[in-house]
């Protein structure tokens, strides 16, 4: 995700309210392609933005750029975890079953973003396709 800006912080506020369902993606994205080994990869920070921007086509880049920020300091807080589960569950609810496939081949195509496949990403991408209720061939 890229690195953060004041311009953000005036003009959104991370604030629950304005949360919504492009914050949990980008959250479930971070938590792939962060979560594997503790290192987010330019390579990898470049196609969140890239997959974000193709499903959420009517948010400008400044404002995605900013929603990008505001996700990654959930991430780094305390609220992670609660956060992530929530944002699953709301991906989950919210996505139709074909848009539940789509986001799962978004997540292999980050995983090997930056050239290296983790087998955390495996695991990852295979708890999150079973929570959908996605059968996927390993």
């Amino acid at each position: 995700m890229p690195a953060s800006s004041t311009a953000c912080s005036t003009r959104h506020a991370a604030a629950p309210g304005g949360w919504t369902l492009a914050h949990d993606v980008a959250l479930v994205y971070l938590s792939l392609v962060h979560g594997a080994d503790a290192h987010l990869a330019e390579a990898e920070s470049e196609a969140s933005m890239r997959h974000l921007r193709a499903w959420f086509p009517n948010i400008s880049g400044d404002d995605l750029t900013c929603l990008a920020e505001e996700t990654m300091r959930v991430y780094m807080s305390e609220e992670r975890g609660a956060m992530v589960q929530t944002a699953v569950e709301t991906v989950r609810q919210s996505l139709k079953k074909r848009e539940h496939v789509g986001l799962l081949n978004d997540l292999a195509a980050l995983a090997h973003a930056d050239g290296v496949l983790h087998p955390g990403e495996v695991a990852f991408i295979q708890r999150f396709a079973a929570y959908l209720g996605v059968r996927i061939d390993a």
